[in-house]
C-alpha cells in the first residue's frame, strides 16, 4: 500500500506521457516521407512531439538540431516526474541521468583522442542546461582539449577525473577502453544508488534492469573482443564488468577461453540465446534492443507501483527518439522505406 501511496501520482503522469510516444504505423508512415521536412511536419503534428519541435523550420532543419531537442526532452520529462518524487527518489534519478553526461563525456575522449576539433558542443550543452543531469562539467573546455592529458585537467575536480588520469597515466589511448571504463563506472554507480536511496522492492526492479542490460553488454563484447582485438582470455575477463546477479564467473571465462565457432553453441545454454540464436551477428545489437524493449513494455502493463516503471518509461522514450533519428537518417538518405522498417519494426510492433 505505502508503494501504491507514493507512486501513484507519477505512475498516472508517465502512462499519460507514454501514450503520446510513437506506434508502429507513424514509423510506417515517417519512413515513406521523401525529405527530413516531411518528418519534422508529421512529428509536429504527433502529441508527444508537437510542443517540442513548433519552432523548428521545417525547410533548413539537420540532424544535429533534432538531437539536440531530443536529448533535451529526454531531461524535460525525467523533471516532470522527479518533482513528483520524493527526496532520495530524485537522487537516484539524477544517477540514473548521468548516462548522458557519460555519453557526452565518451565523445569528449574521441575528440581528445583525434587531437580535437571541439565537435559535440551541441550535446554539452543541452545537458550543462539541465541541472537534474548537470554535474557542473564545463563541457566547453572538455571539448577544446587536444589530448587525454588535457581532457583530464579539464575534468580535474570531477568524479570523471581519476577513470582518464587511469589511462593517461599508462599511455593508454584506446577509445573503446575508456569508453567501456566509463560504462563500467556507471553501473556501478547505479547498482549503489539503488542500494542507498531506494528501498529494497524498488532497488530489487531496478537491479533487474541493470544486470540484464550489463549481462548482454558483457557477451556482445567478449564477442567483439575475440573477433575484433584478438584478445587473451585474461585480457577479456579483465575487461568484463562485474554483475554478480546474474551470469556466474564460470560462464564467463567459458566465453572468454573459447574458439569463436564454440561461442554461438555456449549461449544457446544461457537465458539471453534468443537474442543470439538464428541470426547474423549484425542483428544481435537489434534483437538486444527488442529484448529490453520488451521487458520495459512489461513492466509498463504489469501496473507496477516502483521505481522500475519510472526507468521503463525513460528507456522507452529514449527508444523511441532513437528510432525517430534513425528514420530520419534513413530519409535524408533516400533508404527505402521498407529497409528503414527493418532497423525499427522489432521493437515498436506491439
Amino acid at each position: 500500500m505505502g508503494s501504491v501511496v507514493k507512486y501513484s501520482a507519477v505512475i498516472t503522469k508517465l502512462r499519460g506521457m507514454y501514450s503520446k510516444l510513437l506506434r508502429f504505423d507513424d514509423f510506417v508512415a515517417l519512413s515513406s516521407m521523401t525529405s527530413v521536412g516531411e518528418v519534422v511536419g508529421y512529428l509536429k503534428s504527433s502529441p508527444g512531439y508537437s510542443g517540442l519541435l513548433s519552432d523548428v523550420n521545417e525547410t533548413t532543419v539537420h540532424r544535429g538540431t533534432l538531437e539536440h531537442l531530443f536529448s533535451r526532452d529526454i531531461i524535460n520529462d525525467a523533471e516532470k516526474l522527479s518533482a513528483m518524487l520524493g527526496e532520495k527518489e530524485k537522487n537516484f534519478l539524477r544517477i540514473f541521468l548521468s548516462k548522458y553526461e557519460i555519453e557526452t563525456v565518451k565523445k569528449a575522449v574521441r575528440n581528445a583522442c583525434r587531437g580535437g576539433n571541439s565537435d559535440g558542443i551541441a550535446d554539452a550543452a543541452a545537458i550543462e542546461s539541465h541541472k537534474i543531469v548537470s554535474s557542473g562539467l564545463n563541457m566547453e573546455r572538455c571539448f577544446a582539449a587536444r589530448s587525454l592529458a588535457e581532457l583530464r585537467d579539464a575534468l580535474a575536480g570531477t568524479e570523471y577525473e581519476r577513470i582518464i588520469g587511469r589511462f593517461t597515466e599508462f599511455g593508454l589511448r584506446t577509445p573503446m577502453d575508456i569508453g567501456t571504463a566509463l560504462d563500467e563506472f556507471y553501473f556501478k554507480k547505479l547498482q549503489r544508488g539503488a542500494k542507498t536511496y531506494l528501498s529494497a522492492s524498488d532497488s530489487r526492479g531496478v537491479n533487474e534492469f541493470v544486470s540484464a542490460e550489463v549481462d548482454v553488454f558483457n557477451i556482445l563484447w567478449i564477442y567483439r573482443y575475440k573477433k575484433y582485438y584478438d584478445m587473451t582470455t585474461e585480457e577479456i575477463v579483465n575487461h568484463i564488468m562485474p554483475n554478480k546477479n546474474k551470469i556466474n564467473r564460470t560462464k564467463i571465462y567459458e566465453l572468454a577461453a573459447c574458439d569463436i565457432k564454440e561461442f554461438p553453441a555456449i549461449v544457446e545454454g544461457m537465458k539471453y540465446r534468443d537474442i543470439f540464436k538464428g541470426v547474423d551477428e549484425k542483428d544481435w545489437d537489434r534483437r538486444f534492443s527488442a529484448y529490453l524493449y520488451r521487458m520495459y513494455h512489461r513492466q509498463l502493463r504489469k501496473d507496477s507501483y516502483n521505481f522500475s516503471t519510472v526507468l521503463a518509461y525513460l528507456y522507452l522514450k529514449e527508444m523511441d527518439i532513437n528510432n525517430i533519428i534513425t528514420v530520419v537518417e534513413g530519409v535524408r538518405y533516400g533508404v527505402a522505406p521498407e529497409k528503414i522498417i527493418k532497423y525499427i519494426d522489432v521493437y515498436t510492433k506491439h
